[in-house]
């Protein structure tokens, strides 16, 4: 490794250092500053921005709430009065019901109903008569099973007046009236309120949005996720499901889109209407505008960061000039040794003027042991010597220790490895030459048997015996070596698949020759597979294993059947 000047790499101790100070530093400031926007700008600016919402609905409840005081005592008086005409003549016509109901609102002069609709319902809950076209035969038990259970419950000649509601289809406050006909059919009243009661709403709500810090927008759903203007887009599903999480837990949830915008999803229930009050729930979002402030921020952060590096900046170079001031007499002693090394015979003279003691003192230890080193020049020709002999024992020791790396301790054939080293020298030789060669895959058969029955010394034993057996009968030029467990390969260089296959069978069938003591109730077998390497075919050395390992078990396989 490259050494470098003292003073070089104390600079560059002193940047690394201040890096790691100016990273901290900012990291630490940046989350501080987040922390504080967070909890002092952004949280009480949502906080301000939904509470603000909420009083202007919850004032405008109130005033749906007086309505439905108003308007429910209404229902109920058109509900009864129809009904009783009903009863009376069965026979009334369809026109002098609605002729009725004209003629009851013009009396009462009604100035903020829209409209008022009837419907007869049959006792199955299928619109058969009305005033609103656009419901005959409409299957309320079908279409509205939860709405017509709660129908079902009024029993003959009795009434429900429901509290004022939001209709789920036209998002216009409404009240509904109900009343069971002696022929248990249902006469419904429907009272629709001006819907301008919503228009005025909106629009003092965005003009209240406008007045808001940050807010950009306010969109205002139905508790079915209905838009309350056709300003206002339709909601996403992902939105849906936060304006239900945040029903669910009572609060408000904020999406931050980006750095610069965030949407916060509430739901509003209006207070002191009981059950009622879910009729009337309504869904909020309200999209917020940081960017000036993200703005004021990312420059406030600027500013911030180069006032550290800066800072950092200052103490570096300071530090770094101080210290390189400092160190001078140090350089003219580093010097004097370059000069003692260059010319160890010449003794150094005193070079260095300093008032620092312990500089004063190196010099003189330098001096001291100069003079001894060119003492000991002379013996440096018999160190050598010795030092060439102890590296020469070195490399005969490494070279044993090789051998004993490659070598397979059981067996005294070669290992996996040095196996795989020798197969992809061969395939290099072979690509280069375009010669071919042999490999023999093959394992002893019954070796877990003989191991579970005999004990592994035996089965250790006839592992060394089909080792030796191969080793005493292969050419010179094949080589042996153990896979592993009970595998062992052969690689039989410049010979085609004929001749290895010749070789194997021939020491195949002796192997259950002078065979050892130990072994002479077993029957030594062994199945092998040959794969031949040829240049042309391109192939690698896993690639030949694989093939010579399948073409043993096919083997095995065969000979088992």
């Amino acid at each position: 490794m490259k050494k470098r000047p003292f003073t070089k790499m104390l600079l560059t101790r002193y940047v690394l250092v201040s890096a790691a100070v100016i990273t901290f530093a900012i990291v630490i400031s940046t989350f501080f500053f987040n922390y504080y926007y967070q909890e002092n700008i952004y949280e009480p600016a949502y906080k301000s921005a939904v509470s603000s919402v909420h009083t202007y609905l919850d004032q405008w409840g109130n005033t749906m709430l007086a309505y439905d005081s108003t308007y429910h005592a209404i229902v109920r008086e058109i509900l009864l009065l129809i009904a009783k005409e009903i009863k009376e003549n069965p026979d009334l016509n369809d026109e002098k019901i609605s002729v009725m109901l004209d003629n009851f609102v013009s009396k009462n002069m009604l100035e903020d109903v829209d409209k008022v609709n009837w419907y007869i319902i049959s006792k199955e809950g299928v619109v058969t008569r009305t005033n609103y076209h656009d419901d005959l035969g409409l299957d309320i038990a079908k279409m509205v099973p939860i709405y017509w259970k709660r129908i079902d419950l009024i029993k003959k000649n009795d009434y429900l007046v429901e509290s004022l509601a939001i209709e789920l289809k036209t998002n216009r406050p409404r009240i509904f009236g109900y009343y069971r006909l002696p022929d248990e059919s249902f006469l419904e009243i429907g009272l629709a309120i001006n819907p301008d009661v919503i228009s005025n709403m909106l629009e003092k709500l965005s003009t209240l949005t406008e007045s808001l810090a940050y807010v950009n927008s306010l969109q205002m759903y139905s508790i079915a996720f209905s838009p309350f203007s056709e300003k206002y887009e339709n909601l996403k599903d992902r939105e849906k499901e936060l304006l239900s999480e945040a029903r669910d837990k009572g609060t408000f949830i904020i999406d931050q889109i980006n750095e610069n915008t965030s949407i916060i999803y509430d739901n509003w229930i209006p207070t002191g209407w009981g059950e009622a009050n879910v009729n009337f729930l309504t869904r909020l979002k309200l999209t917020m505008d940081f960017s000036q402030l993200t703005t004021f921020k990312n420059n406030t952060y600027m500013l911030l960061y180069g006032l550290i590096i800066f800072l950092s900046l200052l103490i570096i170079l300071t530090s770094y000039f101080t210290t390189s001031k400092f160190f001078r007499p140090f350089k003219k002693l580093l010097n004097m040794m370059r000069s003692f090394r260059d010319n160890p015979r010449k003794q150094p003279r005193r070079a260095i003027i300093s008032n620092i003691s312990e500089v004063k003192e190196m010099e003189n230890v330098f001096l001291n042991l100069s003079k001894r080193v060119t003492e000991h020049i002379s013996n440096q020709e018999q160190d050598k010597k010795k030092l060439s002999e102890l590296l020469k024992e070195k490399e005969l020791l490494a070279n044993k220790l090789r051998d004993i790396a490659s070598t397979d301790e059981l067996t005294k054939t070669r290992n996996r490895r040095a196996l795989l080293e020798i197969l992809n020298l061969l395939i290099e030789q072979a690509e280069k030459s375009s010669n071919i060669f042999t490999i023999c895959y093959f394992d002893v058969d019954g070796l877990k048997r003989i191991n579970d029955t005999l004990g592994h010394k035996t089965g250790d034993s006839l592992l060394k015996f089909v080792a030796e057996k191969f080793k005493n009968n292969l050419r010179e030029s094949d080589i042996l070596g153990r896979m592993g467990g009970d595998e062992f390969l052969i690689l039989f260089p410049d010979s085609n698949l004929e001749q290895a296959q010749r070789i194997v069978t021939r020491i195949k069938e002796n192997l259950n020759n002078d065979k050892l003591e130990e072994l002479e109730n077993i029957t030594v077998k062994i199945s092998c597979g040959f794969a031949t390497f040829k240049p042309e075919e391109n192939i690698t050395a896993d690639d030949l294993l694989v093939e010579a390992d399948k073409a043993m078990y096919k083997n095995k396989n065969k000979d088992a059947e």
